[in-house]
Protein backbone atom coordinates (compact mmCIF):
# COMPACT_ATOMS: atom_id res chain seq x y z
CA UNK A 1 0.00 0.00 0.00
CA UNK A 2 2.70 2.59 0.84
CA UNK A 3 3.98 2.03 -2.48
CA UNK A 4 1.00 3.01 -4.22
CA UNK A 5 0.72 5.97 -2.08
CA UNK A 6 4.54 7.15 -2.40
CA UNK A 7 3.25 6.83 -6.67
CA UNK A 8 0.06 8.85 -6.37
CA UNK A 9 1.51 11.54 -4.32
CA UNK A 10 4.47 12.21 -7.10
CA UNK A 11 1.86 12.09 -10.00
CA UNK A 12 -0.27 14.70 -8.36
CA UNK A 13 2.20 16.91 -6.48
CA UNK A 14 5.02 18.55 -8.26
CA UNK A 15 6.52 19.25 -5.38
CA UNK A 16 7.70 15.76 -4.82
CA UNK A 17 8.44 15.06 -8.83
CA UNK A 18 11.97 15.28 -7.62
CA UNK A 19 12.12 13.82 -3.86
CA UNK A 20 12.68 10.73 -2.70
CA UNK A 21 9.70 10.12 -0.62
CA UNK A 22 9.78 7.88 1.95
CA UNK A 23 7.26 6.20 4.76
CA UNK A 24 8.63 9.53 7.02
CA UNK A 25 9.36 12.38 4.87
CA UNK A 26 7.13 14.88 6.56
CA UNK A 27 5.07 16.08 3.48
CA UNK A 28 3.03 19.35 5.60
CA UNK A 29 5.49 20.41 7.70
CA UNK A 30 8.32 20.17 5.23
CA UNK A 31 6.06 22.53 2.54
CA UNK A 32 5.78 19.61 0.34
CA UNK A 33 2.23 19.45 0.43
CA UNK A 34 -0.60 22.01 1.59
CA UNK A 35 -4.78 21.87 2.03
CA UNK A 36 -5.27 22.49 -1.25
CA UNK A 37 -2.94 19.65 -2.63
CA UNK A 38 -4.84 17.29 -0.23
CA UNK A 39 -7.87 17.73 -1.28
CA UNK A 40 -6.63 16.40 -4.57
CA UNK A 41 -5.19 13.49 -2.53
CA UNK A 42 -8.16 12.72 -0.81
CA UNK A 43 -9.87 12.21 -3.71
CA UNK A 44 -7.53 9.95 -5.58
CA UNK A 45 -7.17 7.55 -2.64
CA UNK A 46 -10.42 7.10 -2.85
CA UNK A 47 -10.46 6.31 -6.39
CA UNK A 48 -7.13 4.15 -6.06
CA UNK A 49 -8.43 1.83 -2.88
CA UNK A 50 -11.87 2.33 -3.40
CA UNK A 51 -12.66 3.25 0.06
CA UNK A 52 -14.72 6.51 0.88
CA UNK A 53 -12.80 9.09 3.19
CA UNK A 54 -15.37 11.52 4.59
CA UNK A 55 -13.77 15.37 4.24
CA UNK A 56 -15.47 16.23 7.67
CA UNK A 57 -14.00 13.34 9.52
CA UNK A 58 -10.06 13.50 8.56
CA UNK A 59 -7.32 15.63 9.96
CA UNK A 60 -4.33 16.82 8.59
CA UNK A 61 -1.85 15.79 10.27
CA UNK A 62 -2.88 12.41 8.84
CA UNK A 63 -1.25 13.50 5.74
CA UNK A 64 1.99 14.46 7.42
CA UNK A 65 3.90 10.81 6.02
CA UNK A 66 2.98 7.90 3.93
CA UNK A 67 2.91 5.85 6.58
CA UNK A 68 0.09 7.99 8.51
CA UNK A 69 -1.92 7.97 5.18
CA UNK A 70 -1.34 3.86 4.77
CA UNK A 71 -2.89 4.01 8.66
CA UNK A 72 -5.70 6.13 7.85
CA UNK A 73 -6.42 4.20 4.56
CA UNK A 74 -6.63 0.63 6.51
CA UNK A 75 -8.51 2.49 8.95
CA UNK A 76 -11.50 3.27 6.86
CA UNK A 77 -10.96 0.28 5.17
CA UNK A 78 -11.96 -1.70 8.05
CA UNK A 79 -15.22 0.63 8.78
CA UNK A 80 -16.66 -0.01 5.61
CA UNK A 81 -16.23 -3.61 5.33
Amino acid sequence: MNESIIKLLKENIVELESVEVTDTLTLISSGYIDSFDIITILLRLEEVFCVQLPVDEIDLEQFETVALIAAMIRSYQEKQK
